[in-house]
């Protein structure tokens, strides 16, 4: 099996999980609106976000370190030992938190919300988040080996296991909020108990304190760096609510929600990629593989921006009502700006590959710097236009600053020319498109349908594809003709 097909097969089983989860979201929606209100809502999008700082804080990337440890190990006792130091020492560091935030619940409640009331949601978000270190852990272990699908497997477990808990506590008990909370305790409780049966099975329970010691430096500054993206994505909405109003806000949420569906595309990729790539640079030929990787991981990443783009006004009357439609004029810009951030962060990869973690953190600080300077600039000037713009140039300094430092890391030949003939060319047949003004959404969704089809075309008559990638595309060609003529042909009677 060739690394492509490797990468095609399990990808496409991460990406399952990942659609499953979105679209299980989207169904749900009516229900949790039903039973939990705005209030609650708000409670729980602080709650969320404490949630995630602590977890970054206290190395939910520690993953990332096991992925390069475990590659690097010889023997299957070396491998075997890395695993089982990094689950024992993950559940010891998330346990210590889960016990310091248990005792600062009514502290954090004043903090957060202004009073103590509300200290009993968060003793139930930590005890979760002793939880949540290990299960990463126990799925990085799958993933390292490639099982794909026994990772897809577990978290449309996990997902199945909240959907019912969570209809069944807001339905039948009339929990509120605390459904949501139990169930996500819950469910990530059942998956640490059967994970570490999964990786005690055959193995021995064993712990280095030296060798976690290694995984958690490694893991820290990718940890730290989270925070820094924190700042890239959630910024904006503390500048522009001094000088937009909520209506704005809310129109400017929406398109940046659609714009990064383009990381959604990223995810099961990366899923992947961050596994095996350790494995891949170690063969015959691997940094040019590495470098041709990032061409096709490029071309997915634009064709889902260039569908954005092109179908945003249809989406939005299909999911948002008729006060959301000017969200179309952003969606283009936020999805060509995680283009540039899933390319940047592709070049900063190289830093997990040579155990340089830390200008990891220094490439996401230079982002979050020119993010936040451009916030305060443009914002004030632009508006929402401002806040998109700023988005833009983060990513673009990061991307520019990961291959600058990361090429004096490790260089590879990337392919430059093909790239700039992807972007070049989806930028073009979507300026096309705006030459067209249709009045209907029918019109509108035919007329991007052919401009979404002209776009392999320009890159055909641009030359985008060699050889070897045209011989595949003639014969994935002519085997789908041959399916087809097969299902079309009747049935042979005796």
């Amino acid at each position: 099996m060739t690394a492509y097909v490797k990468l095609l097969r399990h990808g496409s089983m991460y990406a399952v999980s990942v659609v499953l989860s979105k679209l299980a979201s989207m169904c749900l929606l009516p229900v949790y609106t039903r039973y939990l209100s705005p209030t609650d809502y708000g409670i729980m999008e602080l709650l969320e976000l404490t949630s995630f700082i602590v977890i970054t804080l206290i190395g939910i990337n520690l993953s990332d370190a096991v992925f390069c440890y475990y590659a690097e190990a010889q023997t299957a006792a070396e491998r075997n030992l890395v695993i089982s130091t990094a689950l024992i020492g993950a559940a010891a560091v998330s346990c210590i938190a889960a016990l310091l935030g248990l005792c600062a619940a009514r502290t954090l409640s004043r903090i957060v919300f202004g009073a103590p009331d509300w200290a009993r949601f968060f003793r139930i978000t930590f005890i979760t988040i002793a939880f949540s270190l290990p299960q990463e852990i126990g799925l990085a272990y799958l993933r390292a080996r490639s099982q794909s699908s026994t990772v897809a497997a577990f978290q449309i477990g996990r997902l199945l296991i909240t959907i019912v808990l969570n209809l069944l506590f807001l339905i039948h008990f009339s929990l509120g909020i605390v459904s949501v909370l139990y169930s996500a305790l819950i469910s990530s409780a059942v998956s640490v108990v059967l994970l570490t049966v999964v990786l005690y099975r055959n193995e021995r329970v064993l712990f280095q304190w030296t060798l976690f010691w290694k995984l958690f430096r490694f893991a820290l500054p990718l940890g730290l760096a989270g925070l820094a993206m924190l700042c890239v994505n959630f910024g904006d909405r503390a500048f522009l609510v001094r000088w937009v109003s909520l209506s704005d806000i809310g129109i400017y949420s929406l398109a940046y929600k659609l714009g990064m569906l383009v990381s959604y595309v990223q995810l099961p990729f990366s899923m992947y990629w961050n596994a095996e790539m350790y494995s891949v640079v170690k063969e015959r030929g691997g940094t040019a593989l590495y470098a041709r990787v990032c061409t096709y991981f490029l071309f997915a990443l634009t064709a889902a921006a260039l569908a954005l783009s092109i179908f945003a006004r249809p989406l939005l009357v299909l999911l948002a009502a008729p006060s959301f439609a000017a969200a179309a004029q952003y969606v283009p810009a936020v999805a060509f700006a995680y283009v540039l951030r899933g390319l940047g962060d592709y070049f900063r990869n190289v830093f997990s590959l040579e155990k340089r973690p830390s200008m990891n953190l220094a490439v996401l600080f230079v982002g979050a710097f020119v993010c936040l300077s451009g916030y305060a600039v443009l914002i004030p000037a632009f508006r929402m236009w401002g806040a998109v713009i700023a988005t833009q140039l983060s990513f673009a300094a990061m991307a520019v600053a990961a291959f600058i430092s990361g090429q004096k890391v490790r260089p590879f030949r990337f392919e430059f020319g093909r790239i700039a003939r992807l972007l070049l060319s989806a930028t073009l047949c979507w300026m096309a498109l705006q030459t067209v003004h249709p009045r209907s959404i029918s019109a509108s969704v035919l007329t991007g349908a052919v401009a979404f089809a002209a776009w392999p075309v320009v890159l055909y008559c641009w030359r985008f594809f060699n050889a070897r990638e045209l011989q595949i595309l003639t014969e994935l060609g002519a085997r789908m003709r041959a399916l087809a003529e097969r299902r079309a042909a009747p049935p042979v009677t005796r």
